[in-house]
């Protein structure tokens, strides 16, 4: 039995995925990004019951993720977001799909194919229209079309771009303007390459902000996750995570004491604390201390005293009855990951995708 768990009920996952798929014209096209193993959850089994339920296309970050989905038996079309240079063999061996981000990795696939006896590379090309984070830039877009045009192996069958804060409805605006400037590149390519080519461009907030901007596909992550980065839209998700730790320990600490390292916490009054066996090894940040968040035991709250140790922290206990053996939530469907993150600073992906291997993933599987 693990000192922690993180209980991923696939029932919600299936729920999510059914109404981010209520939101999509019948034509539209599902990617489900199952980066950074899906999340924090278990990439393998996210994947197997996403393509049960239907899903169109899978995306990880890098091409090891990808690999370890195909070893498993994964099916479905897969994309690399950020494929390096030297990935190319394993591209084209495990039947991936490359996002082409730069001229310089396009100009390093092509050499690469046209001096090799491999047939081909079915790629996405990635257009900067203002993340500035990875892309193809307007400026560069005739040199794109040259290279292309001069060989015959890499086979652009998808134009994407990525907005840059479609959860913001104060900047739809820009979104807008983003979805303009990527239709003007897209237009531009296709008219010198003499072919319409299959688009996408929303990510999971963008699904409910930009609706009438789905083109051929849409790609969604955290929204599958039961969080939609929009405060209206979050009560049709469920959320799929909640991560639980033991009780390891319960204890009286009198007024004047001292809790945890470098004197975190000091009490005010006699009171009985408790530890719990999670701690910054396992995803739990350092700010989570000195009473920034709290657990929940049965519905009450829990305030964490002083620092949060590499293995472990310990709460405020005194207004409730608990023993060393009881479970206690950090964070699960009523008081959620974005709520817990947004305590620190920071957002449900970072909470998510912190929970380290230690911590035992157990699956509420798919009812029939």
């Amino acid at each position: 039995m693990s000192q922690a768990k993180l209980q991923i009920d696939l029932n919600a996952l299936a729920h999510n995925f059914s109404h981010l798929k209520s939101q999509l014209h019948s034509t539209t096209k599902f990617m489900a990004i199952v980066k950074a193993n899906a999340y924090g959850n278990d990439a393998i089994i996210w994947s197997q019951t996403l393509e049960a339920l239907g899903a169109d296309y899978l995306a990880v970050a890098y091409s090891q993720e990808a690999i370890t989905l195909r070893t498993a038996g994964i099916k479905l079309p897969i994309l690399v977001f950020h494929p390096q240079q030297e990935d190319i063999e394993n591209l084209i061996a495990y039947d991936l799909e490359a996002t082409i981000y730069s001229l310089e990795q396009l100009r390093s696939y092509s050499d690469y194919l046209m001096a090799s006896d491999k047939s081909h590379l079915n790629i996405h090309l990635n257009i900067n229209t203002g993340l500035n984070r990875l892309g193809i830039r307007k400026e560069e877009v005739p040199e794109v079309i040259t290279l292309l045009q001069n060989q015959n192996k890499l086979r652009l069958t998808w134009l994407m771009s990525h907005l840059a804060a479609s959860d913001d409805l104060t900047q739809l605006s820009f979104s807008e303007q983003q979805a303009e400037a990527f239709e003007e590149v897209c237009h531009s390519i296709e008219v010198e390459l003499n072919q319409v080519f299959k688009k996408h461009l929303l990510n999971s907030s963008g699904i409910f902000s930009l609706a009438h901007k789905q083109y051929d596909m849409v790609r969604s992550g955290i929204a599958l996750h039961g969080y939609s980065n929009l405060q209206q839209i979050d009560p049709d998700l469920r959320v799929v995570a909640t991560l639980k730790a033991k009780v390891t320990q319960v204890f009286q600490v009198s007024k004047g004491e001292y809790v945890g390292y470098n004197f975190g916490f000091q009490a005010s009054r006699d009171m009985t604390a408790a530890t719990v066996a999670i701690g910054h090894a396992d995803g739990i940040d350092r700010k989570f201390g000195q009473k920034q968040n709290q657990v929940f035991f049965e519905s009450t709250a829990l305030p964490i005293l002083g620092n949060i140790c590499m293995d472990m922290f310990m709460v405020d206990v005194s207004p409730i009855s608990i023993k060393a053996g009881d479970w206690v939530s950090i964070f699960d469907a009523q008081h959620n990951a974005d709520l817990s993150a947004k305590s620190i600073g920071t957002i449900s992906y970072e909470l998510l995708c912190a929970i380290g291997s230690r911590v035992e993933r157990e699956f509420i599987l798919l009812e029939n």
